[in-house]
């Protein structure tokens, strides 16, 4: 059983959110300082912190509120008297979560080397140094997954369906980044998946990709989430 007592005790979300906070900044500090006229410098690490940054800083901003309301909780409760039993944890998820890790990261290496000027690692095509939108699809799918590590007291409401449904979206469209950016670098296949800040902006082609992509988040939202993981999850955790 998680109870709010455990929720406040976790430094889960520390490690995590830590975690998170490294890697956005060793990236920033990387695409200013790798050394490509085109794919790096002052407007490269720019776009990259206007499009990221709401993870690092909203997610510490969630943190903060998650443990203010579950304190707050806690001291309004009738029940103050201390639950010591043990937090259930399914370690298969965790492994899986390992799993998913290791492989987004063996397959994304060749842009996370690329961020440090090197063109050619395990792709048969070497590709140019700088920012990589399949890095950013990396980066996308990888936070969603650490998201999901993130022990909350958060209650059945709108605004946790929403946060869900939001990195389930951020995975759908990452990992659409990811296949477009080996595809034409490796096949020169293009998908025509639509990206804004290199194709420009055209707002027609743009609502149909998102289009597609929220049909395809809702199906896996729904289910996985409230289909099979929801009725799971309100038999092992439950907050007191």
């Amino acid at each position: 059983m998680i109870t709010i007592e455990d929720r406040l005790k976790t430094r889960t979300d520390f490690i995590i959110i830590g975690i998170i906070w490294t890697i956005f900044l060793i990236t920033f500090s990387s695409l200013i300082i790798c050394p490509s006229e085109v794919h790096c410098g002052i407007e490269s690490a720019g776009r990259f912190f206007i499009l990221f940054s709401i993870f690092p800083f909203g997610l510490t901003f969630g943190m903060i509120a998650d443990r203010y309301f579950a304190k707050k909780n806690v001291f309004n409760s009738e029940k103050k008297k201390k639950i010591n039993k043990k937090t259930n944890r399914i370690e298969i998820e965790d492994i899986l979560r390992i799993i998913i890790i290791f492989i987004l990261t063996f397959i994304s290496m060749p842009w996370i080397a690329a961020l440090f000027g090197v063109n050619q690692i395990l792709f048969f095509r070497s590709i140019h140094i700088g920012e990589q939108h399949g890095y950013y699809g990396f980066l996308l799918v990888l936070f969603a997954v650490l998201n999901t590590k993130i022990i909350k007291y958060n209650e059945d409401n709108i605004a946790r369906e929403i946060i869900i449904f939001g990195f389930t979206f951020f995975s759908v469209f990452g990992s659409g980044l990811i296949i477009d950016d080996f595809l034409i670098e490796q096949f020169n296949l293009d998908i025509h998946f639509y990206i804004p800040f290199y194709d420009g902006l055209d707002i027609f082609t743009i609502m149909i990709q998102l289009s597609i992509i929220f049909i395809i988040s809702f199906i896996i939202y729904f289910t996985f989430w409230r289909r099979f993981y929801y009725q799971k999850i309100k038999e092992i955790q439950q907050f007191k």
